[in-house]
């Protein structure tokens, strides 16, 4: 028998991990060391009191009809892979022009040290766009190349489109 509570502690869990990893890796690469330590503690302090809250405000009896089966588990999985195979992300399917942009930034973040930065007519200016999004699997393409990394960048958002459809359940 599947244990309510402790299912629903595992999603509270991977969806606190899944929105805290980026903003540690942020902290890690942009912000000196001694204030990335300070803020990734209390990044830390404040995700474990978020996790804590939302359990305690669970109870066994209320979740145990919103656990979705294992059944429910496979539509989210089938569906969720052809939505990210739909969208380009990765490289997988179709790439919309606007993918240029996207793979622009994700390409520096895999091969640029951090923080990214430009020279801009003389002058130095930073990557300023949506990253931590790409951070995890950017982490991913240091480590083992571009292919590497766009599936991971692939793997990071199935995870987390399958975490968004979970919960809405």
């Amino acid at each position: 028998m599947v244990n309510p509570l402790r299912t629903a502690t595992f999603w509270i869990a991977s969806a606190v991990l899944y929105l805290v990893l980026p903003l540690w890796l942020f902290l890690a690469g942009w912000v000196e060391p001694a204030a990335a330590l300070g803020l990734g503690a209390l990044l830390a302090i404040g995700g474990g009191l978020t996790f804590r809250e939302v359990r305690r405000l669970s109870n066994a009896a209320a979740l145990s009809a919103r656990i979705p089966t294992i059944k429910a588990m496979i539509a989210v999985t089938v569906i969720a892979v052809c939505l990210i195979a739909l969208s380009g992300i990765g490289g997988f399917g179709y790439q919309h022009y606007d993918w240029d942009k996207h793979n622009a930034v994700f390409s520096d973040l895999v091969h640029e040290s951090w923080p990214v930065g430009y020279t801009y007519y003389g002058h130095p200016v930073a990557l300023v766009y949506y990253i931590a999004y790409y951070l995890p699997a950017a982490l991913v393409g240091k480590l083992w190349g571009w292919p590497a990394a766009n599936l991971a960048l692939a793997i990071w958002s199935l995870g987390g489109l399958i975490l968004a459809l979970v919960l809405f359940l």
